[in-house]
């Protein structure tokens, strides 16, 4: 249906009942299309604000990226590691707002050598109280 924020807002405003549609920013794609590259994290907050796109955000789709940034491909790594997105990174996107209050929900291959429910008791250890003031 769109494929950048300005699309997005603007098929939501198109919509009869724009109040039930909500966004979910998935971190490969952003990384991917060059939108948030891990350094631009201001200029990124800052468009989404604009845009009144974060408004509607409702949950992030939480997976590293297998390949750099811009480089137009979606292909989801584990977050720890074999990822293009620091963990450096990741800690200032979830404690930034208007993300840090966000579920994130794990997208990330199983085949890497690290189970699921392990990915999550390590992301719970890291970021499991960045809600909590």
């Amino acid at each position: 249906m769109g494929t950048t924020m300005e699309e997005l807002v603007q098929v939501r405003s198109l919509c009869e009942h724009r109040d039930q549609i909500g966004f979910c920013l998935d971190t490969c794609h952003a990384f991917a299309s060059n939108l948030w590259n891990g350094e631009n994290l201001n200029e990124f907050r800052k468009k989404g604000e604009e845009l009144g796109y974060f408004n509607h955000l409702k949950a992030i789709h939480f997976n590293n990226s297998k390949y750099p940034a811009g480089s137009g491909k979606d292909r989801h790594a584990n977050i720890f590691n074999k990822g293009h997105i620091t963990e450096n990174q990741f800690d200032q996107l979830v404690k930034a707002d208007p993300f840090r209050r966000l579920p994130l929900i794990l997208e990330t291959p199983s085949v890497e050598g690290i189970e699921h429910h392990e990915k999550v008791k390590l992301l719970i250890k890291r970021w499991g109280n960045i809600a909590i003031n």
